[in-house]
């Protein structure tokens, strides 16, 4: 394998694992409302309630300034948050609690760590002063540092929403975790689209399974490759033990060859079981695939027509903007180029064009055989 093959492998490595260590939700982004939001996400649990396992509402808000004492820092992400945010989104906490119901009347606020620590030095955080514009909040809990590609801050925070004189919200999203179906996926971005207006409904591992659809597809290719000699290699190894067996059957009586017979015959029948389960899982994840993109499959599959009307459909609606993009979904879209590269060097690096030439040919008639 040479460097450009064995870079593509890393690439694509990076960005697989890159792309399903975010969360698995779906999300409606729409434009920040002066309106009581708070109040819509109580009836959006009520609609939703026992549909998906938790529900929450945030904003975000970029470059903002926080204080504390003579120390500042101006590249905060702040989120101001609602709902189960930290069950949608699970952070790691290192000391304290994260926020919750009800602390929308508090001003309280969680840090990440390496805030806590350029604000405050070795002094523990909790129960300090943290100014936000003409705000001050109390620390009552420290998250480890993770930050996301999609967010153009260094250091997150995050606040209750509905305070009095916050920063103004660039984006407002609600969120349902978990993974969702079709069906759940539609009742979701209805609902919201209902309560909240206009928006972009994402989920993030429909997101995520896109963005790795080539990696998918090269990874089938190969696998079909492999099976079908691993098919090859199964009937010549039955042939040759069939042909071994029957020639010990003219030099011995049956009844001794019964242990030889059963033997290869388990044998065979495990390596075959082995073949026709692995078979089995790849149908699987090709029927898992249609599950989570059942509008590609046409309404009749050996249909020209119907074919042809459902790829210029989903033509259209990848052609759609995104008006509303959330930092989950920019970092997925990070990663997925990272496997899109990843596959085109690989493909690159292994595949060798131009390895024939012509026979060189003679120079003149005495060097001819």
């Amino acid at each position: 394998m040479n460097l450009l093959a064995l870079a593509g492998l890393l690439l694509m490595i990076a960005g697989t694992v890159g792309l399903f260590c975010g969360p698995d939700a779906s999300q409606y982004a729409f434009a920040p409302s002066e309106e009581d939001a708070l109040s819509r996400l109580t009836d959006l649990e009520k609609r939703w309630d026992g549909t998906f396992p938790a529900v929450s509402l945030h904003g975000l808000s970029s470059g903002v300034s926080v204080s504390a004492g003579e120390k500042s820092q101006g590249a905060v992400c702040l989120y101001q948050v609602e709902g189960n945010f930290f069950q949608t989104y699970p952070r790691t906490f290192l000391a304290g609690r994260p926020l919750a119901r009800g602390d929308h009347a508090k001003r309280v606020m969680v840090v990440d760590e390496k805030l806590a620590f350029l604000l405050f030095g070795d002094q523990d955080p909790l129960g300090k002063t943290i100014r936000v514009q003409e705000n001050d909040f109390r620390v009552v809990g420290v998250a480890a540092y993770s930050r996301r590609i999609g967010e153009t801050g260094d250091y997150t925070a995050w606040i209750p929403m509905g305070c009095e004189k916050a920063p103004p919200m660039e984006i407002q999203m609600v969120t349902a975790g978990g993974k969702a179906s079709d069906g759940e996926r539609t009742v979701f971005k209805t609902t919201a689209a209902e309560l909240f207006g206009s928006g972009d409904a994402i989920d993030l591992y429909k997101e995520k399974i896109r963005g790795s659809i080539v990696l998918l597809f090269l990874l089938a290719v190969i696998g079909l490759r492999l099976m079908a000699k691993w098919m090859r290699a199964l009937k010549k190894l039955c042939r040759k033990w069939f042909d071994q067996i029957r020639e010990k059957l003219k030099l011995r009586y049956p009844r001794q060859m019964l242990g030889t017979i059963f033997g290869k015959s388990l044998g065979a029948a495990f390596l075959w079981a082995v073949f026709l389960g692995i078979s089995v899982l790849m149908v699987m994840a090709v029927a898992e695939l249609m599950m989570v993109f059942p509008e590609w499959v046409p309404e009749q599959l050996l249909s020209a027509s119907a074919v042809g009307r459902r790829f210029w459909e989903l033509t259209g609606i990848s052609a759609r903007p995104i008006h509303w993009q959330t930092p989950e979904l920019a970092e997925i879209r990070f990663w997925s180029g990272l496997v899109r590269w990843g596959v085109l060097a690989f493909l690159a690096g292994t595949c060798r064009i131009g390895k024939y030439s012509s026979p060189k040919q003679p120079e003149s008639a005495d060097e001819a055989p």
